[in-house]
Formats: C-alpha cells, structure tokens, sequence
C-alpha cells in the first residue's frame, strides 16, 4: 500500500490542469508501485519415478572378477554390486538373497540388506554347500524405487580331496591293534572314520599290494560303497607272512 501526499506550491497551480493532472500523476504513481510487487510463481518439483538398475558380479576373496562362476568350497568370495546405477538419485540400500537352500545368515525369504556394494560370503559364517546356488540383488534409491532383480549363480566345486582311514578288524568287529591275525580267520579292513568335508564318500577302493589272491588281482582294486570289507579265508586265502593293504576313498565330486 502506497500513501503518497503531494504539495503544490501556489505559484505551481495552474487552474486550467485542476483534477485532470492531479488524477495523472496518482495514476502514474499507482502503476509504478504495482509493477514493483510483482513476484515469481514456484517451480513444479521433479520426481524421481525411475528405477535403479541392479548389476549383480562374482569375485574371488582377493576381488578378481570369477567368469565361469566357479568357486571352491570353503573359501570366502564377494557378491559385487558396484556397478549398479540410479540416474535420478543415488543408490541406498542392497538387498541380497540366496534363492536356494539359505545358510548361515541367509533365512528364507529374508534378504540381507546393506548399504555397502559388496557382500562377503565368508565360508565360517555362511557355510555354502557344494553344488550350484542362486544369489539374488535388488538395489533401492533415495526415492525409495527399487530396481528389478538380477541373479548370478554360483557353483561351489569340492576339489579338496577325502582322507582315507583304514583300520583292521578282527571276525567279531574289534580292532586289531597289533596287526597279527591267525591263519584261516576271517577279518574285515574297516574305512568308517575316512571323511571328506566337501562332500560325502562314495567309493572305497581296497587293494593287496603284494600276492594277490582270491579276488584281489594284480593292480586291480576291490571297489565297494561299502565303509568295510570282509576279508572271508575261504574266498580270499591270504597266506601265513605280512601283507600290504591299501585304501583308496572316493568323493562325490571325483575326487
């Protein structure tokens, strides 16, 4: 609001401008203070509506790139996130997955949600299996959209070999401690306590490593899924002096 007071001095009046020229110049002053108080309207807000993009890669403890998705069972690995993308904000939370028997801190239909871009699977906390397994990412942005899943799957190889185990027992299942057993008794080569970590044994490989009798023959082992083997007189007449076994264990992955 303007309040505008104008004093005319006589010898300024002029008779013939009267209420014409007054009313001129409160209109020109009127105009003058409208075209001051004008102001700016506000800008529309722009919302981010788009999704993030989720990428989703392997990597090894050391953090090299792992291609052909192999692992080794029982060294820790890394689920790589970095490279995932928001382009109208910026990337918050990482939500990781195990689709397929979940171990460990993997529960079942609950993701692991971080706001760093990497994950360690390490093999102590998350003891993963052998075989192939699916991972799961869905990255959220500061807008709260959420990107659409990505998987990679992992296979997780047992190349650590089995330890075998072989103990001599006599006819009646009690071990034999001295290695002595009378001529024409029965025995059994026991492989009960023979392990593998990654896996489960398969095959028990018994073999004479020196006269072969009955049905152990030259170079050729007795092959069983059986953790003990009856050695019958009868059937296999080993003769009075010392003899070689040997076993050999086989795991569910070959080795």
């Amino acid at each position: 609001m303007f309040y505008i007071m104008t004093a005319f001095p006589r010898t300024f009046w002029n008779p013939l401008c009267n209420w014409g020229c007054l009313l001129s110049l409160l209109s020109l002053a009127f105009l003058t203070g409208c075209s001051s108080s004008s102001t700016d309207s506000p800008a529309d807000p722009i919302d981010d509506t788009a999704p993030p993009t989720a990428v989703l890669h392997l990597l090894d403890e050391q953090g090299v790139p792992v291609t052909d998705g192999r692992i080794a069972y029982g060294s820790n690995f890394y689920l790589d996130g970095r490279f995932s993308a928001d382009i109208g904000g910026r990337i918050v939370k990482y939500n990781w997955k195990m689709l397929d028997s979940p171990v460990g801190r993997f529960t079942a239909n609950n993701p692991i949600t971080t706001t760093d871009d990497r994950l360690l699977i390490d093999a102590q906390t998350d003891p993963i299996s052998v075989g192939a397994h699916t991972f799961q990412l869905v990255v959220e942005d500061d807008s709260g959209n959420q990107s659409a899943p990505v998987t990679v799957v992992v296979a997780i190889d047992d190349t650590a070999p089995p330890t075998a185990v072989l103990h001599l027992l006599d006819e009646q299942g009690v071990p034999v401690t001295d290695g002595r057993i009378a001529y024409g008794s029965n025995f059994y080569f026991d492989g009960r306590f023979s392990a593998d970590i990654g896996g489960r044994i398969v095959k028990y490989n018994w073999k004479i490593l020196d006269s072969p009798v009955g049905r152990f023959t030259a170079n050729n082992p007795i092959t069983t899924t059986d953790d003990r083997l009856l050695i019958d007189a009868q059937t296999d007449p080993i003769p009075v002096g010392a003899h070689s076994f040997q076993l050999v264990v086989e795991d569910d992955s070959g080795n």
